[in-house]
């Protein structure tokens, strides 16, 4: 349940492609144009009530989140900043009717890797998973089985030997996919020279991946 502007820059996983484009678009117009565009005030709010009131969005408070972004764009651009998960939030979670792979996926279930360490880290998965959205554990004890399922996880990739050169393979064999629209959202990011920040608990393999 989002209640601010990270509400816009989230993409539920049902959300279609329409409403997804229609978020990207807002987000170019505040960004791009602020309100030097030709793009009133009146137009955009009314094109955001649509947004955050469509049946796959869910904010808390649409009135305050609109005069949110309504400043954002009045104040330009200098202290913007740009913040984003990234599996299942920049990279669709389906693709094609099926589940698309997330950065872990990538590596841990791409036909590429050997089939032994797919098996072991699938079994750690379907193990730790469950854990992780039972209610039947506390926080600090999630916590303590998320840690040894990371290691445990990090062990399994070392033992496959990457090299740097394998990514582009891995990542064209799996199923991991950007969703439509980012490219042009990252041009209009560069464009006005504002920082990207991706806070992810995906992989983050420098340690283990050989040069």
């Amino acid at each position: 349940m989002a209640d601010g502007p990270s509400a816009l820059l989230y993409n539920q996983p049902a959300v279609e492609q329409g409403l997804q484009r229609l978020q990207w678009y807002v987000i170019y117009d505040i960004v791009d144009n602020g309100v030097g565009s030709n793009f009133s005030n009146i137009g955009r709010t009314i094109m955001l009530q649509n947004l955050l009131q469509h049946p796959t969005v869910h904010c808390k408070d649409v009135e305050g989140t609109i005069a949110r972004l309504l400043m954002i764009a009045k104040d330009g651009t200098e202290k913007f900043q740009f913040l984003t998960d990234y599996d299942r939030t920049l990279t669709y979670r389906m693709y094609n009717g099926k589940s698309a792979s997330t950065s872990f996926g990538v590596l841990d279930s791409n036909p590429l890797i050997d089939k032994r360490i797919r098996d072991a880290a699938e079994s750690l998965r379907d193990y730790y998973y469950a854990i992780e959205i039972s209610d039947k554990y506390t926080f600090e004890e999630k916590i303590a089985h998320m840690e040894i399922w990371w290691k445990e996880g990090e062990k399994l990739m070392v033992s496959a030997n990457i090299h740097r050169d394998d990514l582009s393979k891995l990542l064209k064999a799996s199923s991991i996919r950007l969703r439509d629209g980012m490219d042009e959202l990252m041009d209009v990011l560069e464009r006005h020279n504002i920082p990207v920040l991706i806070l992810s608990a995906g992989i983050g393999g420098e340690a283990w991946i050989t040069s």
